[in-house]
């Protein structure tokens, strides 16, 4: 990863690391309006080498003061100690927060300390502390050659300024913590998410080229679908994406195609509307198929009867009804009523004949077919299209829910023109309009005649141009 992607991730994660920034000043600022500040008062002592010989010779034996040092400060800890100093302070501090005994080092000194949120306190206990220790001290030993020698070198004074952080400091301090608190929180998160943010993850799982991204329609404040024409970011994504799929396809006979996604709410819908309108303004004629039987959707955007579709087709219950949308050179077969049997009735020789002949009829066949992870009927109508398409929402779908779409998808030797992430982050569409209810024709097939609306007639052509 570069510095870019780690960016990326913080970005992503921005609101963990703002709410773990301002929990932590919370807590700081709390504290400080809660908690006084604490007073240190601090007592040296002082612990005599120990000497050895007469007056014409003298030694001092440093390693045997050395632990009396640490013996000295073992003992003004203990409980025999603690339990007189009692007696003379009141309230007593924590023995094991707020006092502290240590020997300094390479010195003969005993430094004895004491905190508390009274200054006065603090000094009163740090100095009687030194007069207990230094009592006790003078029964340790009843050799005389050995006897300790302590007496105090600086006595505690009141202190007059607190010894805890000022507040400004331990704000930056909170400021601080929550910050890398936030960041580590951050890329924590990132790793435990198997959402796919990046265009770089989705051709990594798939193997795929991405062969186009349409931006997210930030003007839409439902999930409403919208046909986006005129100019703007979204109506050139799809341009740009009709114009790659043709240019893969270029050396090649692409009739077929299914638009499929990994989950539901991907956008398959608004993928598969879109890119027929765009499809038709370059002079194709251009057929949309729902084959979503469970979930159908494309009668809703074009504003289209459902009555009567493929699912009355293909069991046989009635001939094939195409209607013509409001958008020249774009026709829709709609879903038809629902089905107790999905899958079994796409899995048909009636679907396979059915794609066959519309194939003669017109330029491109777009199907909308449902989400692969759920159900099979994506994996049985890519066995009769040419290509899939396959869509991808940008920071919406798993990682294992989309390599269990491409597992799927192989299985059933399906043929990918590629993958497009969808309400990706790129741009915004500004123009869009909703489809306006119309007067739509519609075209009854009895399987002779072709497929053609009484105004068109059959155009004289062997095969459709693709140049865009």
């Amino acid at each position: 990863m570069d510095i870019k992607e780690y960016l990326e991730i913080l970005g992503r994660r921005k609101w963990a690391i703002i709410l773990t920034t301002l929990f932590a000043l919370m807590v700081v600022v709390v504290g400080v309006a809660i908690i006084p500040p604490l007073y240190t008062a601090t007592t040296k002592v002082r612990v005599l080498t120990s000497q050895e010989g007469d007056i014409e010779f003298t030694t001092y034996n440093v390693a045997f003061s050395d632990r009396l040092l640490s013996t000295y400060a073992e003992i003004a800890k203990s409980s025999p100690v603690l339990d007189e100093l009692s007696q003379y302070v009141s309230p007593m501090p924590d023995p094991v927060r707020r006092m502290r005994v240590e020997a300094l080092t390479q010195t003969e000194i005993l430094e004895i300390s004491v905190t508390d949120q009274d200054a006065v306190l603090a000094t009163h206990a740090a100095n009687k502390l030194a007069d207990i220790l230094i009592d006790h001290a003078k029964t340790l030993y009843t050799n005389e050659s050995y006897a300790a020698n302590l007496y105090v070198v600086d006595p505690a004074s009141t202190p007059m300024t607190p010894s805890s952080l000022p507040p400004w400091q331990q704000l930056v301090l909170g400021l601080m913590v929550g910050l890398f608190g936030g960041i580590g929180l951050a890329f924590l998160f990132e790793n435990l998410d198997t959402r796919i943010y990046t265009t770089r993850e989705i051709e990594n799982i798939t193997g795929l080229s991405v062969i186009g991204d349409i931006p997210e329609d930030r003007d839409s404040k439902s999930d409403a679908i919208k046909i986006h024409t005129g100019t703007g970011v979204n109506v050139e994504s799809f341009r740009r994406l009709r114009t790659n799929i043709f240019t893969r396809t270029k050396y090649h006979q692409f009739k077929s195609l299914l638009v499929t996604s990994a989950v539901g709410k991907d956008g398959r819908t608004t993928i598969v509307s879109n890119l027929g309108v765009s499809i038709a303004q370059t002079q194709r004629r251009v057929l949309i198929i729902d084959a979503d039987f469970r979930w159908p959707a494309i009668h809703k955007v074009f504003n289209l009867d459902n009555s009567v579709g493929l699912s009355s087709f293909l069991n046989n219950e009635s001939d094939l009804k195409i209607q013509q949308t409001s958008y020249p050179g774009l026709y829709v077969l709609t879903s038809g009523p629902k089905v107790d049997n999905p899958v079994e009735t796409l899995d048909s020789p009636n679907m396979h004949e059915l794609i066959g002949k519309l194939e003669k009829v017109f330029d491109v066949i777009l199907v909308d077919g449902p989400s692969c992870l759920s159900v099979t009927d994506s994996a049985v109508i890519s066995t009769y299209v040419d290509a899939v398409l396959l869509v991808v929402r940008q920071s919406w779908v798993r990682r294992e829910a989309l390599i269990g779409t491409i597992e799927q998808l192989a299985q059933a030797q399906a043929q990918f023109v590629g993958v497009v992430p969808n309400r990706t982050t790129s741009g915004s569409g500004r123009q869009s309009t909703k489809i306006s209810p119309k007067s739509i024709p519609v075209v009854e097939y009895n399987g002779d005649m072709p497929l053609l609306p009484p105004s068109e007639e059959t155009p004289q052509k062997e095969k459709a141009s693709y140049s865009n």
